[in-house]
């Protein structure tokens, strides 16, 4: 018996997507034909192939390195990843383990035909993956000059109520307090990384019920929906669909003190790259050699 993990992801935008329930009947009957007996399933539900920050692909990737699986099946290439760089990442993570890794939708076959079959299906995901952003952002920039909010989950912060013009966006109390503090926390001194640090002590929930990061916090400073705006065609309009947290003189002066903070001197011996998949080296995805 091969003990098999699968892996179901859907991103955010859902029209042609194969369904979560899809994707996980098709893996149970490819892996019956198979012989492979899956033994863990891992989601990403409404997260992008584009980041590597998935809570089931990491804990995927931690129980494979602890030997308690010996195959890893997903429904379709791009499912793993719409990144190049993440995906042979990933197929390294898991070689370097001693996991299998296949595919429903092209299963991976000994021969050089299907290595690059597989290279270029990631390629593909890639090339989809800019043709969709570009369609999201064309329909979001519509929605924002009509005075609408796009689908999906409103920013921490705010809940969406709809009424007979169309949905908007008002404060939700315990998070808009929550939003407040870490611009007055930011106002008086603190990094966005402590920032992050704090939320996380408090154990305050992020909108996907991750972990708070830096440059997420960095973001959420920013952002013109503090005054109830968005940005369209490169400037700043507000279409009184969105109840604003603060003041535009507040704004000003959190843009003012990122400005400031951000000419600050490089200090020698540190770097802001990272590796793909937090700690995981990258390697080639077909000697398994550091790259």
């Amino acid at each position: 018996m091969t003990r098999t993990a699968a892996y179901v992801r859907v991103s955010k935008e859902t029209q042609g997507q194969v369904s979560p329930d899809a994707q996980r009947s098709e893996i149970l009957s490819y892996c019956e034909r198979k012989g492979w007996t899956v033994t863990e399933w891992f989601e990403d539900i409404d997260i992008s192939g584009r980041t590597d920050k998935r809570p089931g692909l990491q804990a995927m990737l931690r129980r494979a390195q602890d030997g308690e699986f010996e195959a890893v099946v997903f429904y379709r290439i791009d499912r793993l990843s719409r990144e190049p760089m993440h995906h042979y990442a990933i197929l390294a993570a898991l070689k370097e383990a001693g996991v299998a890794v296949d595919s429903v939708g092209l299963p991976l076959e000994d021969n050089p035909e299907s290595s690059f079959m597989w290279d270029l299906s990631a390629a593909l995901a890639k090339l989809e993956s800019l043709r969709l952003g570009k369609r999201l952002r064309s329909m979001h920039a519509q929605l924002a000059r009509e005075g609408k909010y796009a689908s999906g989950p409103p920013p921490f912060g705010w809940k969406r109520i709809r009424d007979e013009s169309g949905q908007r966006l008002v404060l939700e109390p315990t998070e808009a307090d929550w939003r407040r503090r870490m611009l007055d926390w930011y106002r008086h001194g603190a990094s966005t990384r402590e920032i992050a640090r704090r939320l996380n002590a408090a154990q305050v929930p992020t909108r996907r019920g991750g972990a708070w990061a830096s440059r997420q916090v960095g973001r959420m400073l920013t952002t013109p929906l503090l005054i109830g705006a968005r940005v369209i065609d490169g400037g700043l309009v507000s279409t009184g669909r969105i109840e604003p947290l603060i003041s535009e003189a507040e704004y000003q002066e959190i843009l003012a003190i990122t400005a400031v903070r951000s000419q600050r001197p490089h200090r020698p011996g540190r770097t802001s790259g990272r590796y793909p998949l937090g700690s995981t080296i990258m390697r080639c995805g077909t000697c398994g050699g550091p790259l």
